[in-house]
């Protein structure tokens, strides 16, 4: 699982307008707001990259939305996949 903190600068006046299109955005949850700063923080969840990716697109697209950038990216593994499994098989 991937997961991104990201930093949304709205457009001046489209704060609330920018909140409400992020919250509505599967896999994007709005955290802490700054309304006098026209930002708020969001945390993007997907199973790939290529879908966090296609989030932060979406996110960006938006025409309330002036700025978004990349704070932190994490990348957990499934507790079912173990590369160090795999990599001991292959060397057997």
């Amino acid at each position: 699982m991937n997961y991104s903190g990201l930093l949304v600068a709205c457009k001046p006046g489209c704060f609330s307008q920018a909140l409400e299109a992020v919250s509505a955005i599967s896999g994007a949850e709005v955290h802490q707001k700054q309304e006098e700063a026209s930002r708020f923080i969001v945390v993007v969840e997907a199973p790939s990259v290529t879908e966090e990716t296609e989030i932060f697109k979406s996110i960006s697209a938006l025409d309330s939305v002036m700025d978004v950038s990349l704070l932190v990216h994490h990348f957990e593994e499934s507790a079912e996949i173990n590369p160090l499994d795999n990599f001991e098989k292959l060397t057997q």
